[in-house]
Parts: C-alpha cells; structure tokens; sequence
C-alpha cells in the first residue's frame, strides 16, 4: 500500500503581490520547491500573500533552501560587469566556480560553456553592440538546459538584433547593476565559507537563518547586508530621504535578491511573428505591453515615451500546481476581440471582457518609469480585479478611431491639447473597464466630447493627418449613461436636438470632416449660454431646425431647475457634447412630465420661437424678438411676442386688463436672467411640457375678457 505523503500549507508573508520583488520571490519560491522537493506543489494568492502547499512544513522549507537547493545557472558574459572580463568583481564567479559539492554541479557547467564561447569567439574584453547577436548564438548552442532559463527571460534575437524584455532592464542589467554577478555575490554570502572561530561560525550561522526567515516569512532580521535591489523594489531601493538622516543605504537579505531572480525566471520571452508576415520576429513577452500614461495618480506623457513597458502579473486564488502556472506564464496572452492587446488600455479592456487566461482573480500592473534621476524603477500602478463587465463591450466600434488618434497623437507635430485628450480618453477608458457604474460611462463621453473640441481647434492637423472625427456610437451608450442626474436629462434633450451638428463642421449625417466653412456651425467652449443663444439664431436666421426632430424633451421641473443653477453650466454642456456623439435617430421618444412654473416671459418667447405651431398653423417669424431677448431686454421681447400672438387671434390669460395696469406677462426680469431664458429656448421641451407652456399663458375659456372680466387664481400660472 503507498503511503500517503502529508502536505502543509505554509503562509509566505515574505512574499507579496508589492513590490515586484516580492511578486518574483514567491514565483521563485514556487518553482523551485516544485521542480527540486516536491512535483505536486500547489499554490495561491491569499489576502494579498502567497501560500505554498507542499510535503514541506515551515522547517521543512527551511532546510530545503539552505541544505538542498540548487541555484539556476544565472551568467551574462555579454555583459560588462558580468565577472568574465578583466576590470570585473570576481568574488562571486570565482566562489561558485570552485565550490565543491553537487549544488553548483550544474552552474559550474554553465560557466565553463560560457568561457569556451568567449575563447571561441576571441572575446577577452565586454562585447561589442555587433559582437553580441554571435555570443549569444554560440551560448544557446553551448549552454546546458538548466541556464537558457537565464537566457531566455534576459534578452531575444530577432531579425532586428538583441531586444531585451522590461523585466530584466537591458539584457540582465539595471545600468551598472549587473544581476548576474550579483546573484553570485549573493549566493556567496549565504553559502560561502564560515568564520573558524567557533563562536563566530555560530554567529553566522544564525545570520544566515535569520535572511531566510527575513524573506520568506517577513519576519524582522538585524544584520542585513548592504545591498542593491535594482529596480525590483523602488521603496526599499535607498538614497536620500529613504531613512533616518539624510541618506539611508540600503539593507537587504541575501535571500531575497536570489529569490528574486529565481523568480524572474520563470516569465520567459521569445521571439514570434504573425503567419504569412514577411516582417522580422517582434519580441514577446508574457503580459508585457506598451505603457499607457493612464489609471494611476502621477500619470503623465512623459512616461509613454521614456517607460519600458508595463507588465500585468496574473494573482490567483485557488491553489494550483506549478506546471499549470509556468505554462500561463509563458504563454499567457490577452485579447481585445480579435486582436492581441498592445497597450495598458487594451490590457484592461481584455480584463473587463475576459479575454485573459481563465481561472485568475486579479492583475498586478506594474509600469518600469524614470525615478530618482534617470534609473527606471518598477512603480505599482494598481491591482485589477478580474471580472466581467459587459459595459467595456461598448468600447468596440471605437476601436479603430482609438487606434488611429493614438498613433495621430504620438508625433511630435501633434497639438499638447490633443495628447492632454488622449490621456484623457485613456483615463475614462480604465475607468468604464473597473466599474460598471453609469458616471464611468458619462465619463468616457465627456473626454470623447472634449477631444472632438479639441480636434475641431486643430483641424488642419487632423485633416492632414487623415484622422477623422469621432465615429458616430450607438445608442447602447445613452443606456450605459443615463442616470438619474436632471443634468443628464437636460444634456440628453439637447444631443438629440442635433447639437453635434451646430458645435462640429461634419458632412451632413456623416462622421467625416468638412473643410468648408459653415455659418451654421458655432460654439462658443465654457459658455453654455452664448453658445445657446448663438445656436438659436443661426437657426432662426436659416428657418431650418438642425438634425432630426429631438427624440428627448426636458420638462418643465428640469429646465426651471436649469434657469435657477447657472453653476451646472459646464456639466451639462460637457456632458451633452458627449451624448451627442451618440447616434440618437433610433432612440424611443421620452416624455416626462415632472411640472414646475416657469416664467410667462419664457412661455411667451416659446410660443414665438421655439414652439410657432397654433391650431395646425405655423407663426411667421418675429424678427427682432430674439435678439432683444439674448441682449437682455425683457420687455422689448416680451412686447413683441404679445404683438405677434395677439395679430395671430391668440387669447391670452390675464393679458386683456385695463391700459392702466401693466400686464403681468411682461414685467421687467434682469438682463443676465432675461439672457438665460433667451437660451433656455435651445432645450426641446417634451409634449407634456410643451402643452403645459401653452395652456399657462393661451385663454382657452369663452368667459368675457376685459375691464368687466373676472382676474383668474394667482394659482393659473405654468404648473
């Protein structure tokens, strides 16, 4: 009968999702204890920290790292400072290559196919820019299989010579940072020789088990070594103001700096091209893309261009065996759609619609951007849980139009506006992709709004860069927006009143760009009311209504809002720039009803000139009624809206008193308010509010008007 072999599940609290070098200990912990103690090893991502569950306990894992474990091979001869050239640190190369015992049996290998290279080669000296793509050959045909793990995840030959994956800087080296050389330094303060004096070898001894407590189950250790960590932790990584006093050096375990290499390992690139492409291999990388200057507090442009690229590290939840892991980390891909995701963007954007490898809870993303001078560090720029969120599907039609103002915006010719509108998009885009909430959805039309405003500011650009206005979306995006804001309600009415039309010089129905100059379009950015008023006027003066009839009417409650809060200007026009990109033509018509009063002076001017429809009959046009409204003329406006409707027959309440009295309907208002109430005409009202602006000021009764007539209720006002 076989005997079960008992497992334990040990908590790493040394190795964490933060900071990276943490992330890489726990994979290095993993894999090593999976491929050198015990094949059926499992494991997880907890509360933010790894769990192993193995045939090792707490001690077990102890004496496996410090009397079993065999490093990999890690040696780059292609490298100054490796330790293969004359003016390099030896300490580390000579250790492991004189050590006896059958831990560094197969380092010991590795080092002497890579001195044959090199003799082979002629090369006494660092290689040459030239002389490396040879080096590298020869050591891939030289090397044993326990080193090309090195070698695969520091650098790639394409067709285009040595690239070289963010994760280990420039082909295992972090600017003088050489990690192989100092993996064997490393490997040399843990494993080399005791003192010999007895109390002094204890000393050392319990040194020693104190770094790997240190890294592994993070408990607190006095006496680490002074060392670099590179780019792997930018907190730990010192300098001034990293500590107490001035300046604080850096003070690490052994351990971890091993641990983490291990680790790093185990994400290996490779070179790959796409079927029937003549072009040369393109470097790939597991969940590597392009940065995106986006999703996190210190974003800015700069880093697009000076970052490598960002990695997104998968987190698990469920125990799982190490080949399963090694095999997604290899190959684990994300895709928009059909396409492989390139950037930070698209990488959310795959998240959201599940098209990552299954069976993940969350991402770590982690961009590699310029700190503390010019050392990249790797920066954690947020975790992403892994969830499906059907909204980021409406990201699709924009796909193209994305892709293209991307590339338009990346030339150094291209306006700082419309790079800030990128950003921008690229934000909202995030956003929409981690929540599914209706503001993050608001959100990406308003920043698709505000870089159409800024497209039409640079219109030569976009037209001699062939980038075109923003494709009309579907209405599935007036859906995923609305909430139950009135500035969402009043932005809405006015979309579908054709506002895209009057604010962007687009051919008619067509989201295509029209150089020729059109007196009907104009907006005026961060006015809502003369933007209004501007747009009411070219339409009176051309008798034509721009767009289709609206679809979505504001009632009289919101717009008496509207006329009370001048503050929510700028949101509702940035907000209805947005919508208006929404192609509303197939939206069901809406009619609330919600009632509020509003002024006669307003009812009286709609009649004349938003409404002009009495008993299947259309009012001539009162010239002079809507300037004198706009320039703020209460009483000139409303005269002449009562001359118009009294000419037409129309009885009006309240309206036929004795000369003596002024009538009520054209009391005095403000200029500034008389202006917005001139604006206020631009928002289509619904049928029910249309009616009730009707029934508030036209007499409908037969009862005798005049000096003898009964005055009706101060209650008969627009309700």
């Amino acid at each position: 009968m076989t005997e079960s072999v008992q497992t334990h599940r040990v908590r790493l609290d040394g190795c964490r999702t933060r900071p990276l070098s943490s992330y890489l200990m726990a994979l290095g912990v993993f894999r090593l204890v999976a491929e050198q103690a015990d094949r059926k090893a499992r494991g997880a991502w907890q509360d933010g920290v790894f769990v192993l569950e193995s045939c090792l306990d707490e001690s077990g894992l102890r004496r496996f790292f410090q009397d079993t474990y065999r490093p990999t091979p890690v040696l780059s001869p292609w490298n100054g400072g490796s330790g293969f050239f004359p003016n390099d640190n030896k300490a580390g190369i000579e250790f492991v290559g004189s050590e006896s015992g059958t831990r560094f049996v197969a380092y010991q290998d590795a080092l002497g196919a890579c001195r044959r290279a090199l003799a082979d080669l002629g090369l006494d000296e660092k290689p040459e820019k030239d002389q490396k793509p040879a080096l590298v050959e020869a050591l891939r045909s030289e090397l044993p299989d326990a080193a090309l793990a090195w070698l695969d995840a520091a650098l790639v030959l394409t067709n285009d010579g040595a690239r070289f994956p963010p994760l280990l800087g420039t082909g295992g080296n972090d600017g003088r940072l050489d990690f192989s050389n100092n993996f064997m330094g490393r490997l040399t303060d843990i494993f080399g020789p005791l003192p010999e004096a007895p109390k002094k070898q204890a000393a050392e001894r319990i040194r020693r088990q104190t770094w790997l407590a240190c890294a592994l189950f993070g408990v607190s250790a006095p006496g680490l070594t002074k060392g670099a960590v590179g780019q792997f932790d930018p907190a730990g990584a010192g300098g001034a103001n990293a500590g107490p006093g001035e300046s604080f050096d850096t003070k690490v375990s052994p351990w971890t700096f091993v641990l983490m290499i291990e680790g790093a390992m185990a994400l290996a690139a490779s070179s790959s091209r796409k079927l029937e492409s003549t072009s040369g291999g393109e470097l790939s990388f597991p969940f590597s893309v392009r940065s995106s200057g986006a999703g996190y507090g210190s974003a800015t442009a700069v880093e697009e261009g000076s970052g490598r690229d960002e990695l997104w590290l998968p987190l698990w939840a469920e125990l799982t065996g190490w080949p399963d892991i090694a095999a997604l980390l290899r190959e684990g891909r994300a895709r928009v759609g059909r396409r492989t995701a390139t950037t930070g963007v698209d990488f959310a954007r795959a998240i959201a619609g599940l098209g990552v490898s299954r069976g993940l809870s969350a991402f770590e993303r982690y961009g590699f951007h310029v700190r503390n001078g010019l050392a990249y560090q790797a920066v954690p720029l947020g975790t992403w849980p892994v969830r499906r969120n059907p909204r980021a599907d409406l990201l699709a039609p924009l796909d193209r139009w994305l892709d293209r103002f991307r590339r338009a915006t990346a030339s150094d010719s291209a306006p700082a506006s419309l790079r800030r509108a990128r950003r921008g998009i690229d934000d909202a885009v995030l956003s929409l992709c981690g929540t599914s909430s209706p503001t993050a959805a608001s959100r990406v039309l308003v920043e698709l709004g505000r870089a159409e405003r800024q497209m039409v500011r640079s219109l030569k650009f976009c037209i001699d860069s062939f980038l075109p206005p923003v494709p009309w979306l579907p209405p599935a995006w007036l859906h995923a927006a609305r909430d139950d804001s009135r500035e969402f309600r009043l932005a809405s009415a006015l979309a579908s009143a054709g506002l895209r039309a009057r604010a962007t010089p687009l051919e008619a129905g067509r989201a295509r760009w029209n150089a020729i100059p059109d007196a009907s379009v104009g907006w005026i950015d961060g006015d809502l009311v003369r933007s209004l008023q501007g747009w009411l006027l070219r339409r009176e003066l051309s008798e034509v209504v721009a767009g289709s009839p609206p679809r979505l009417g504001v009632s009289c409650a919101d717009l008496a809002w509207w006329l009370e809060h001048p503050e929510s200007d700028r949101a509702v026009e940035e907000l209805a720039l947005g919508l208006a990109l929404v192609d509303l033509h197939s939206v069901s018509a809406r009619d609330p009803s919600a009632s509020a009063w509003l002024p006669p002076t307003f009812a009286l001017m709609h009649l004349c000139v938003a409404d002009r429809t009495l008993d299947g009959a259309t009012l001539p046009r009162t010239p002079g009624l809507l300037q004198r409204a706009c320039s703020g003329d209460a009483d000139g406006a409303t005269r002449l809206a009562l001359r118009r409707l009294k000419g037409a027959g129309v009885r009006l309440r309240m309206h036929d008193r004795p000369r003596t009295q002024r009538p009520w309907s054209s009391l005095p208002h403000p200029s500034g308010q008389t202006r917005r109430l001139a604006a206020a005409l631009a928002f289509p009202l619904s049928p029910t509010g249309r009616q009730s602006v009707r029934t508030s000021v036209i007499n409908n009764r037969s009862e005798p008007t005049g000096a003898g007539a009964q005055e009706p209720s101060p209650n008969e006002v627009i309700r």
